[in-house]
């Protein structure tokens, strides 16, 4: 039986390409390295956690903090399908974002009500692909990870939920995902399907 829906941040219910691009560009011009494109950004940042320094640098940059968070864009659907999750399952969330991050947008968003549990890049031991995160959201959320599921966007999500032994659902066709959906508002409907099951 389905108890818990556990959620990837970055790309299912949020867009924060564009303030993940302009935040790894301050973070290269302040360590004296050129600026990349978004083309670059995608092929070989995005989706990358951001080391120790990186993080150590941007907690002392309230600034950049404020920037980020404004420069994130809610996905249509999102708040609703929470609002429509939150007394059916337990929700949690796992993301590779450090958790000075976390807080301030989950806060500018709105969703920080949403979840029982929040696991940030620093509270697991290994980073996605590491079914580290799910498996503790899984402990903290009292359950086991067969009734569980993890939504996420990227290869690395479907391999870390797989690795945890959830179910996986990705936001866009990923090879491996046990189902798809093109966004966060099919969600409801998909794991009412996967219930009845």
């Amino acid at each position: 039986m389905l108890k818990a829906v556990i959620f990837d941040m970055d790309g299912v219910l949020l867009d924060s390409f564009e303030a993940w691009f302009n935040l790894n560009n301050m973070l290269l011009l302040k360590t004296d390295q050129k600026e990349i494109t978004e083309e670059v950004f995608d092929k070989e940042h995005w989706g990358i956690p951001l080391e120790k320094k990186e993080i150590e640098a941007l907690t002392e940059d309230e600034k950049s903090i404020e920037a980020f968070a404004r420069n994130i864009k809610i996905f249509d659907g999102s708040l609703l399908t929470l609002d429509k999750l939150k007394g059916e399952y337990k929700l949690g969330l796992v993301t590779s974002t450090p958790r000075v991050l976390v807080e301030v947008v989950l806060e500018h968003s709105d969703m920080i009500q949403y979840f029982d549990t929040i696991i940030a890049l620093e509270d697991a031991k290994n980073p996605k692909p590491a079914p580290d995160g799910i498996l503790k959201a899984c402990e903290l959320l009292k359950v086991k990870p067969s009734e569980a599921v993890y939504v996420g966007d990227l290869p690395v999500d479907v391999e870390a939920g797989k690795a945890a032994g959830v179910k996986t659902i990705a936001i866009k066709p990923t090879q491996g995902a046990d189902f798809s959906i093109g966004s966060v508002k099919e969600l409801p409907a998909l794991l009412e399907k996967i219930s009845r099951k």
